[in-house]
């Protein structure tokens, strides 16, 4: 038996030993690494853009006298000029990388390009993100909260560069590689149903249908109905399906990616080109004191912070192909992109109306518009909350229909113990 069972899987290893030499395989492989450096080509170009340009947008300006910049003895500018400088220095090698790459095809030569350029890429995300803290917290005053707030906020994208770093690191985990935030529903909600299904096993079942219909299983779980949960396992869907359905996210990811980019790059231009200008003597912001500055500054950073964010995980959705991993980042991404178009929009009203005078309706009349943003955003959302909320309403319905039956027959069998 042992014998048999070893053979087995000795043909088994052979043949998919020959489906990966294959052309097929190889040429699939290569266009697929290939697809991969073009994504991150456009997060290095945008680093790399932003960057240059607030290299010579320097805060705090530059004295009439020399042309030299006022703030350069300041210990937060210098930390700005070299994190600004390696963010850009590093982000250009992977734009080298990636353009060297186009002059051959090999297998093993692109695989090796590719990490070094998604370190490089990294490195110069971390370092954008230090050198926008330290730039804005240069130029504002150190005795108001609003440049520790800064440097809170913008520590943010650290935090989730961090998590998102352990969630990877548990997948390569020994025991299968699953954690329990892959899989939608909690644990408690599928274990007595799913227990004896392998971890790889329940998490593939479970999502085929989960997105779909996502009370079905809640259902399932709270009647323990087998026949749904057989329907949560029925594999009706081919390969060619998933693969369809995968590529269908990644394009998605392609779009979304385009519209972080675009708020990235003028946020992080808009924190050193700061409304109202800096003082000629000591180089900090002229408008510090005034409160819709501080909500200027405040919104600009958690939009480019959001946005940057929103950059590192459709960035880090080329690394792996799931389609589970996929929507999840992709939804994540879709949140955290939403949130800086949010405070993209608020930061451009506080901005202007900074700068406007009080007294005239000009002020107020960018705000209305700006407004305006909100506005499309509710009554386009409201249409699909609509749809969720009475989805909602009609599981809840259905819940308490089952806890009243249950009731009742709990009610009977106590009766009729009694009797």
């Amino acid at each position: 038996m042992p014998d048999t069972r070893s053979s087995a899987w000795e043909k088994e290893a052979k043949k998919l030993k020959k489906e990966k030499e294959s052309k097929e395989y190889k040429e699939k492989y290569i266009s697929e690494l290939q697809k991969q450096g073009e994504t991150h080509l456009i997060v290095s170009a945008l680093i790399t853009t932003v960057t240059f340009a607030a290299g010579f947008t320097l805060p705090g300006g530059y004295k009439e006298d020399d042309g030299k910049a006022i703030l350069s003895k300041k210990a937060a500018f210098r930390a700005f000029v070299v994190m600004d400088t390696i963010a850009m220095v590093s982000s250009l090698c992977a734009v080298f990388l990636h353009f060297f790459m186009t002059m051959r095809k090999g297998e093993k030569f692109l695989e090796k390009h590719l990490v070094w350029a998604f370190i490089f890429t990294m490195v110069g995300m971390g370092a954008m993100a230090i050198a926008f803290a330290t730039g804005l917290y240069a130029v504002l005053p150190h005795s108001s909260g609003l440049s520790f707030l800064t440097c809170i906020l913008c520590s943010c994208f650290f935090l989730s560069f961090v998590v998102e770093y352990c969630q990877f690191w548990r997948a390569h985990l020994p025991d299968g590689g699953l954690f329990e935030s892959q899989v939608l529903p909690p644990r408690w909600l599928l274990w007595n149903q799913l227990s004896g299904v392998d971890g790889r096993m329940r998490e593939r079942h479970v999502w085929e249908n989960i997105l779909e219909e996502p009370f079905l299983l809640e259902a399932g779980a709270y009647e323990r109905d087998r026949e749904i949960i057989k329907q949560l396992k029925k594999e009706n869907e081919s390969k060619e399906d998933k693969e369809k359905r995968t590529s269908a996210l990644q394009k998605q990811g392609e779009t979304h990616l385009i519209v972080s980019a675009l708020i990235t790059t003028v946020t992080y231009a808009a924190g050193f080109t700061l409304p109202g200008g800096y003082k000629e003597d000591d180089g900090k912001a002229i408008l510090s004191k005034k409160a819709a500055f501080g909500a200027f500054v405040v919104t600009d950073t958690i939009a480019m912070v959001s946005s940057l964010c929103t950059v590192f995980l459709h960035f880090f959705m080329t690394m792996r192909k799931r389609e589970e991993f996929l929507a999840k980042h992709l939804v994540w991404a879709f949140i955290l992109t939403m949130i800086g178009m949010g405070a993209m929009a608020i930061a451009f009203a506080t901005g202007l109306y900074a700068v406007l005078p009080h007294s005239s309706a000009l002020s107020f009349l960018t705000c209305i518009l700006c407004s305006c943003f909100f506005l499309s955003f509710i009554l386009e959302y409201f249409q699909n909350w609509r749809g969720m909320i009475s989805g909602m309403v009609r599981a809840l319905g259905y819940l308490d229909e089952l806890f009243s039956e249950r009731e009742r027959t709990c009610s009977k069998r106590i009766h009729i113990e009694k009797e």
